[in-house]
């Protein structure tokens, strides 16, 4: 889940709320309080990290909450499958071409 917190590099934030998935106004919220919404983000968060977990799918758009931009993301840098999508993020794109893009054809990710 590359797009999330930047508060969770070390992940530290991460352990503390790894056992909070029904606490939506506990430490997964402090962890995000400065974007914003943080109990709505907190809630859909949860929801997301427990469906990835624990349901059966197929496209990650079926998980709570994912769109586009994390769809494109997930193609991109989870299943090397970018040269299917195309972004329509700016800063996706300058990943996409530098990846993708007809200067970097002899790219091969492995």
């Amino acid at each position: 889940m590359s797009s999330f917190a930047p508060a969770s590099r070390n992940g530290r934030k991460l352990q503390e709320v790894e056992g909070d998935e029904k606490a939506p106004d506990s430490a997964s919220t402090k962890a995000i309080k400065t974007f914003g919404l943080q109990r709505k983000r907190a809630e859909m968060i949860q929801r997301m990290s427990q469906e990835y977990l624990w349901k059966e799918w197929t496209h990650v758009t079926e998980l709570h909450g994912v769109g586009k931009y994390a769809a494109d993301a997930y193609a991109i840098f989870c299943t090397r499958k970018g040269d299917r999508v195309t972004p329509t993020d700016h800063m996706l794109n300058h990943y996409w071409n530098f990846l993708y893009g007809p200067k970097n054809t002899s790219i091969k990710i492995r």
